[in-house]
């Protein structure tokens, strides 16, 4: 799955910094912890998400979503070796934002898919861009990833401009592939590799 994003809205880039003293999982503005039974209202909420549904499963028709269907993917997530999946809290308020992983697609091949999905009331304000990129330095540093990838539909302009602005490079366009709101729409496939980031500064290299 991809981050829901305004396509009006510009991400800013925070550094990511983490206190000595503090949990690893978590970016200046977020925590991200274990996910309860207690998550799964929310869980089963972005699952019935109108944006959520067409962003982040776009090959998928639009259809109510049940406990079941909310449980059993969460059943799938968590037990894939290797995969990451977390709540996401405010780290002020302890509010939760939604959720976000790291889907494992080849052990062999060290390739990991960034899954993300918020809440609406926490979409627009920077959050997106936030935990993408922290994602992304977990998965190459601390997860020893060789890559990073996603997929993200045309018409979502917002969030193909914040994966660009992050460092991922587009890798393949599938041509008018998604039917997307009574239009044909392309689907993109991007990524990042570990040569092309800076684990020590937590950014794309520049070179």
């Amino acid at each position: 799955m991809s981050t829901t994003q305004s396509p009006q809205h510009q991400d800013p880039m925070p550094v990511l910094t983490t206190a000595p003293d503090s949990t690893p999982w978590q970016t200046p503005r977020t925590l991200m912890r274990a996910y309860t039974p207690a998550d799964e209202p929310l869980l089963l909420a972005l699952c019935n998400d109108g944006a959520v549904q067409r962003n982040n499963h776009p090959g998928m028709h639009p259809t109510p979503r049940s406990a079941a269907f909310a449980r059993e993917y969460v059943e799938k997530t968590l037990v894939r070796d290797g995969s990451f999946f977390a709540v996401v809290e405010d780290r002020a308020t302890h509010a939760r934002l939604g959720f976000a992983g790291l889907l494992l697609s080849g052990a062999r091949n060290r390739d990991a898919h960034v899954g993300i999905a918020l809440v609406e009331e926490w979409r627009g304000k920077g959050f997106g861009g936030e935990i993408v990129r922290w994602l992304v330095q977990y998965g190459l540093k601390e997860l020893g990833l060789h890559r990073v990838s996603l997929s993200v539909i045309g018409s979502n302009v917002g969030a193909y401009d914040l994966y660009k602005r992050i460092g991922f490079v587009e890798e393949g366009r599938v041509r008018r592939a998604i039917w997307d709101q009574g239009e044909w729409v392309d689907l993109l496939y991007m990524g990042i590799i570990d040569e092309e980031w800076d684990v020590e500064k937590g950014e794309r290299r520049n070179w």
